[in-house]
């Protein structure tokens, strides 16, 4: 397990990337905003008001398990859907059906 316990080990002993706590969330998300940018740590790190070692430990972790590439910040699909597996959204209990079901 990394110190930060950004990645996760499975007993199959598989890695996988776990973003990380708020830090990893914001980082992922400042890279997929947008792409194309030549992103650099100490950019990511002003962006994000992290500093530079903090954006530097998860942008490590993240190039280990691969969704951001190790020559560059470039993002997979994988990024996006760790980030989007994140996101939690507050149930809303309706009383009955929408019209339009």
């Amino acid at each position: 397990m990394h110190r930060n316990g950004l990645l996760n080990s499975s007993g199959d002993g598989s890695i996988s990337v776990n973003i990380g706590g708020c830090a990893g969330l914001v980082i992922a998300c400042a890279i997929l905003e947008d792409p194309s940018a030549d992103h650099t740590l100490r950019a990511l790190a002003r962006i994000t008001n992290r500093s530079p070692s903090t954006v530097s430990e998860a942008v490590n972790a993240m190039r280990v398990e691969g969704p951001i590439n190790a020559k560059d910040f470039g993002a997979d699909a994988e990024l996006c859907w760790r980030v989007a597996g994140r996101w939690h959204t507050r149930r809303t209990y309706l009383e009955e059906f929408p019209v339009w079901l």
